[in-house]
């Protein structure tokens, strides 16, 4: 009556043989098969006993087809259909540091089986990074169904602080006003868009440099004109904040190189080319085009000179915030510190249809 088809014993557990008789007297004999075929002898007992106990053996193969025959002579019954012998395992799951598990724990798996759905939950100001296990178990999935089990396993849920870096500039650097540096950031978790701001007095006050910008670990900046060794940079999650993080050093902001910043031009001049605007002073830059010049002032202001046709001479307002310029043959391009491009000018060949997203540009080239 037990197995009779559709039971699981488990490796090194103790399971029992039931059978029901009439008119039979002395003993019996329990055989196990599989596959059809005679295994091995479990044991005898009396025939009127009804039970018999039996450890299965902790090596017995593990499989889907086994049976059970009582015998005495030719009276004989076996399983009406197969039972399973497996091995049962425990899956233990804990939380590290930061964070806390959903789910059962212990659970019990049979071999090859699925156990249940667990979850890692992150304490605030925490993410989850992956779980880590028995036999080098890995795996990044959350909630984690571990499937296939074949062994006893302890799994436990890793957590890291969410967490912003600032890597440039850190302390030390001295930046010239006026000209464009890059404010780089590393990330830790999950961070959104980000809150950029300088102080230029050891961290008392802050300026705005960016109010929310997206997270992609670099910001082009434009150095502002007051010169100070006292400057910090940080850089906050914008939702609320936090995390954030500044320079672990002051860093420097100097004045401009003695010089007048003044152009020299020479060559044709039919169209006035080489006719530099008033005040010919505080250039940083300067691009040529095929009959226009542009200039670059440190203010981040642009000036256009020479054949102002089609627009090229013309600069899109607000005229400000540039880091760059680039004169082509019939229009003009300039580079704002946002990582923006504006255009202006002749656009015969969709040479001012820029591609969108229009950010994240370092630097640009007008061609022809």
């Amino acid at each position: 009556t037990s197995p009779n088809g559709g039971e699981t014993w488990l490796r090194g557990a103790a399971c029992g043989v039931a059978w029901t008789c009439a008119n039979l007297g002395g003993s019996v004999t329990i055989d196990l098969h599989k596959g059809g075929a005679f295994l091995q002898n479990i044991g005898t007992a009396a025939a009127t006993d009804g039970f018999f106990s039996w450890t299965v053996p902790a090596g017995l193969e593990i499989g889907a087809d086994y049976r059970v025959r009582i015998h005495q002579g030719s009276v004989e019954d076996q399983s009406d259909s197969d039972f399973t012998v497996t091995s049962a395992y425990t899956l233990t799951f804990a939380a590290g540091a930061g964070g806390s598990i959903s789910g059962p724990t212990p659970q019990t798996v049979y071999h090859n089986g699925t156990a249940e759905a667990v979850t890692a939950v992150p304490d605030a100001g925490f993410s989850f990074v992956n779980w880590t296990g028995s036999g080098g178990f890995t795996s990044t999935d959350n909630p984690l169904t571990v499937t296939n089990v074949t062994q006893d396993m302890e799994i436990t849920a890793n957590f890291a602080p969410i967490s912003i870096t600032v890597t440039s500039p850190n302390g030390g650097e001295t930046w010239t006003r006026g000209t464009v540096h890059p404010i780089t950031w590393t990330v830790a978790g999950p961070v959104g868009n980000v809150h950029i701001e300088y102080s230029s007095d050891g961290g008392a006050n802050w300026t705005t440099i960016a109010a929310d910008t997206p997270n992609d670990g670099r910001h082009l900046w434009l150095a502002p004109g007051t010169p100070s060794a006292t400057c910090l940079v940080r850089v906050s999650e914008a939702a609320d904040g936090s995390p954030a993080d500044s320079s672990d050093a002051e860093f420097s902001l100097a004045d401009l190189p003695a010089m007048s910043g003044m152009v020299r031009a020479w060559g044709d001049n039919t169209y006035s080319q080489l006719d530099v605007p008033s005040p010919n002073s505080d250039f940083i830059h300067v691009s040529a085009g095929y009959q226009h010049s542009l200039g670059l002032k440190a203010d981040g202001s642009i000036s256009a000179w020479g054949n102002g046709g089609d627009g090229r001479c013309t600069v899109p307002s607000p005229n400000s915030g540039f880091i760059a310029v680039s004169a082509g043959y019939r229009h003009s391009m300039g580079l704002k510190a946002d990582g923006s491009i504006r255009i202006w000018g002749a656009n015969i060949w969709g040479e001012g249809n820029l591609p969108s997203p229009n950010s994240g540009f370092v630097a640009i080239s007008a061609g022809y």
